[in-house]
Formats: structure tokens, sequence, C-alpha cells
């Protein structure tokens, strides 16, 4: 008991000594064969002081933009390093970019607005936010100028980009061949896939530099009243357009014929966000040069004037008959050519065609022209038919002039013109034969019959027609078939029937109808006796 109360009085004895807590390294120092692991010696390293930022995103990009109206994006400064360091922030020194807010960790929101210096932690960011102001859609660009402590100054992109339009047009445009000394029309559609943008035509040597596209005036993009833009032999309509958004581009160019030969001229499209399209137009000057390079068979005689004029005689044509001839015409200029047929001096047998036939077509004149207009197109052959029925025994004529059908044009330009005569000449056809008698009495209730020929000695078809079965008072006449079709140069057979009903006699006349021809008559005699009866060995009871 005695030792113990010692032993705590010498524990409370106040001493200057601070007592040491032994670490791993002491422990390892004091006793040589103690080793320290691997995971102690990295703990033991000290990790060298790095100064780095980071921007997320690594590039400011507007997108989508609308002209007049503003546009913020925002981008965050992160610190990466190990060490605090101040951070300087400049503003862009373009006009179409503004630093509107910025905001550091250590400063507070109410400061932050008029402060561009402040202190970032490692971990921690700095938040930027960058206002665009487009006065037009052009594209803009920029740089963030960021200055840390350390000296190390680094830069943000900034860009201002819509999508462009992607027009689908070609770099070349081909216009249809006009006239000399007319014009043609050429309309073009080029596909828009991509974003709307105002668009302008104008000359090559009249295009902005790419410092001047971002600063174009209002007034360049405006329509003027005629709105188109004059390139040499061309006109190209509209000049300035307002392009849709997934709507094709549609304009016209309009060339115009100085001179035989090629056209040709460089223009430029330049689109409102600084893309320029260089365009080449192409188009071609002719004269209309058309010749009649051949006509059907069925003409007695053709006599060549010259290439675009003919004088033809038909060969006979029947009366009442559809007569077709085909004309082939060679357009052999570039142009395609509407051109029409004019009618006139139509002259059938002794008398002239009422005047409403001339230069147009009737209701079933005697000559016409099928079609009776169209378009030539550019180095082909076009047919047409030359159609003639005839309903007037004696000589037919008539002009058929090709001219340019152009409602514009004063006088109409005769291409080519071919002269018609012919004669109309009626078919040849008899009944073989004509007179049909029955000789003797014809006995009542039965058939009575007689062959009867139809001959066609014209070179065309005829078609005949009988009338039906005729009633008289001592019976009946007919005659079969009734109707049909002889063909040229043939012998149609008939078959004549007379049924008696009456006692009496029959004296008719059949007419058999041939078109194109007089009627032919069929004249048919006979007597019919009365039924007689006999009683032969009589006798009554």
């Amino acid at each position: 008991s005695g030792l113990n109360a010692t032993l705590q009085a010498i524990s409370h004895i106040p001493t200057n000594k601070v007592p040491q807590t032994k670490t791993m390294q002491n422990i390892a120092t004091e006793s040589q064969p103690f080793m320290l692991s691997t995971k102690f010696r990295e703990k033991e390293i000290i990790d060298p002081v790095t100064y780095a930022f980071q921007a997320e995103p690594e590039q400011m990009l507007f997108t989508n933009y609308r002209e007049g109206e503003e546009m913020e994006l925002t981008v965050k400064i992160i610190n990466t390093g190990t060490q605090a360091q101040r951070l300087r922030v400049l503003p862009p020194k373009s006009s179409h970019f503004t630093l509107s807010h910025i905001k550091f960790p250590s400063v507070s929101s109410s400061e932050s607005k008029s402060c561009n210096i402040g202190r970032v932690a490692p971990g921690l960011a700095c938040e930027v936010r960058i206002k665009l102001l487009p006065i037009t859609l052009n594209d803009f660009t920029d740089v963030l100028l960021l200055e840390p402590e350390n000296g190390d100054k680094f830069t943000v992109n900034i860009v201002a980009q819509r999508p462009p339009p992607a027009l689908e047009i070609p770099p070349s445009l081909d216009c249809v061949p006009c006239m000399l000394e007319g014009t043609s029309e050429t309309k073009f559609s080029c596909k828009n896939g991509g974003r709307g943008y105002r668009v302008r035509f104008l000359a090559l040597d009249d295009v902005p530099s790419v410092d001047d596209r971002a600063t174009l005036p209002e007034d360049y993009w405006a329509q003027s009243n005629k709105n188109a833009f004059e390139a040499c032999d061309f006109t190209i309509i509209p000049a300035v357009t307002q392009l849709e958004e997934g709507k094709d581009f549609e304009f016209s160019i309009c060339a115009k014929g100085r001179s035989i030969g090629k056209l040709e001229s460089q223009v430029a499209l330049i689109v409102e966000n600084g893309s320029v399209y260089n365009v080449t137009i192409a188009g071609y000057c002719d004269t209309y040069r058309t010749r009649i390079i051949g006509l059907s068979g069925g003409f007695q005689h053709i006599d060549r004037v010259d290439n675009s004029n003919f004088n033809v005689e038909y060969d006979d044509v029947y009366c009442g008959r559809e007569v077709r001839r085909i004309i082939s015409i060679s357009n052999d200029s570039t142009l395609s050519t509407g051109v029409r047929w004019d009618l006139s001096n139509l002259v059938m047998g002794s008398r002239p065609i009422s005047e409403e036939s001339e230069n147009k077509q009737v209701k079933d004149p005697f000559f016409s022209v099928h079609p009776a207009s169209c378009s030539l197109a550019p180095n082909s052959v076009t047919t047409f038919e030359f159609v003639t029925r005839a309903s007037l025994l004696g000589d037919f004529s008539g002009t058929a002039t090709m001219v340019l059908d152009m409602s514009k044009q004063q006088e109409a330009t005769e291409l080519a013109t071919v002269t018609i005569t012919g004669e109309c000449i009626p078919v040849s056809a008899r009944l073989t034969p004509s007179y049909v008698p029955f000789n003797g009495y014809l006995e009542l209730g039965r058939l009575h019959q007689r062959n009867i020929e139809l001959v066609n000695n014209s070179g065309v078809s005829i078609k005949y027609l009988w009338p039906d079965a005729l009633e008289s008072a001592s019976g009946t006449v007919a005659v079969t078939p009734v109707e049909g079709t002889v063909g040229p140069c043939s012998t149609k057979h008939f078959i004549l029937t007379v049924t008696p009903k009456h006692p009496g006699s029959i004296d008719e006349c059949l007419t058999c109808t041939i078109d194109g021809s007089k009627a032919l008559p069929l004249q048919i005699n006979a007597k019919i006796s009365p039924m007689i009866v006999k009683l032969d060995n009589v006798s009554l009871d």
C-alpha cells in the first residue's frame, strides 16, 4: 500500500517533456529490421503542384439564331490543377458577341456582374455567359481570352454558324434554245435541304469579300420592282428571294437570241450566311429549219418545188371514201417548234367550201390534217396525216400550210406548204341480173328462189344495203343477206325469195343502196295462180 501511494505521487509530478507519438517512420528508424510496405511509402510521397484550366464545352457554338434576336450560351472554366488561382476573363472584341455575365465561386452574385477577376479553387469552376447579337444571318467568329495567375493564357473559340441552306444547284444550268431575235424561258427547281436564307444572283466580279459578307447592309437583300438580274444574254427572275426551309428554290431564266450560236454567262448565287455558288448558264440561239422528207403512196404525181414546198396530185378518190396519206416533216433546228396547219383555197366539185373552213378545221371538211397543231421536237421527224373524204363528184383542190404557232407574232411564218389536187369518181358496181322474171304461175304455199350477184368493179370495198322484206297484196319479196361489204373487184352472191300468199301478180322493184354510188334497182315480176282442186272417180251412193 505504501508503494502504490508513492507511484501515484510520482505520476502527478509536473514535467516539461512533450509526449511523442511514434509514427511508422519512427518505428522504422528505431527498429532496422522493420521495412515499410509499398502502401505506406506511397502515402509518404507528396504530389507536385499543378496549374491547369479546362473549358466545358471546348467551343461555344451558336446555331439556329434569327436576325435581330439575342441568344446566350454559357461556358464553364474548371480549375483542374491542385492549386487555387486567380483568373481574369477578357470579353470578345467583335460587336456581335458580348460578355453578359461572369460568376466566380469566391465572389457573390452581385459582385460577379461587374467583376472579371476572381479566384478559382481546385475542382471548382467559373461560369462565363456570352450573348450573340446577330444583325444578319452570316457566320461570326471570335475568342474568349482567359488569363490565369500563373501566366498560361488560353482561349475559348466562339462561333456563330447556322446550318447552310444545302442547295442542290448544279454548276451548269442549260436553257432551252431560243430563236434569233426571240426569247425562251426555262424554269428551274433546286432542292433546299437546309435552313431558310435570302439569296441573290449577281455577277462574279460583284461577289463581296469574305470579310465584307459579314457586314452586308439590309438593303443589299431588298427586292427591286423588277426583281430581275441581267447577265449578258440571260435574265434571271427573281434576282433576290427568300428560301423556305426544306422547300425547293424555284426560278426562271429567259434567254435572248441576238446572234446564232452558243450563249454562255458566269454568275454567282450568294447566300445570306456568306456561302457562294458559282453557276454557268448555257443556251443556244437558232433559226427554225424544217423540211418535208417524205410522202406516203397514193399520189399520182409529186412535184417537189423545194424542201418545204410540194405540189401533189392524188390518185382517183372514190366518192364517199376516206383516203389517208402520211407526210413526214423534219425539224433540223435545236428549237422546239410549235406549229399548226392552216387550210385554204378548199374547192370540191364545182363549188368552194364555205369561208368558215379557211385557216381552221371545220366539222367534217373534205380535207383535214391530223394533228392540226403540235410541237416539233428538236432534231426530230414528226408525221402528219392528210385525210380526204370527197362527197361530191369532180375535181377537188386545196392548200395546207404549216406555220409557226406563235400568238404573239403578228405575221405567221410559213415553214412548209403542200398543195393538193385530185378527182372524186364514183364507185362502179352492178347487179346481175337486174331483172328477175318468174315464168309461169307460182303455186301458193311454196317458196320460190332465184340467185343474183352484186359485182364490184371498183378498186375499193363497197358497202351495200337491201331493204327489209317487201310485202305486197299477193306475196312477200326479200333478198338475203340484207347488208354487208363487197371487196375490191369482187362479186357477192344473194338469194331472192318470193313467198306467194294470194292469187294475183307481183311486180315490185327492190333498191340496193351502194355507199359512194347510185342505188341499184332490182325488178321482180311473178304471177300467182289460184289453188285448183280436182276430184277424180267421184261416185255418189
